[in-house]
């Protein structure tokens, strides 16, 4: 009987920290990929963005959703941090966004003129 109490409470304690808002700090390593390649291709696939702008690389890693390439503007610039922040947003619950999990590195280049 102590055995089967034991297991109960040590399983119990294991699923405890994912069932508490802002508990789970780490998106797995799937879902980061599989977010990364969304963002890029609403990236891709935006029109108002030159054809040059629209060919980025996105990368997740432990909470920061890093945004590398060439755009024309400033304005493109925040538009695709935009695009991101959106995505990351729709895939994550509400509690984890509010507790800061996430950082955006925007290290989009504006192309000189």
């Amino acid at each position: 009987m102590r055995g089967k109490i034991r297991n109960i409470a040590v399983t119990g304690c294991l699923a405890l920290p994912l069932s508490l808002p802002g508990a789970a700090t780490e998106w797995s390593t799937q879902k980061e990929i599989k977010v990364a390649k969304k963002i890029k291709k609403e990236v891709a696939k935006d029109e108002a963005l030159q054809p040059s702008s629209r060919n980025i690389d996105v990368t997740i890693r432990n909470g920061v959703v890093t945004l590398k390439g060439m755009v024309r503007s400033e304005t493109e610039s925040q538009e695709i941090l935009g695009k991101a922040e959106s995505e990351v947003t729709q895939e994550t619950h509400s509690e984890l966004i509010n507790a800061a999990l996430f950082r955006f590195d925007n290290q989009l280049e504006v192309a000189s003129q």
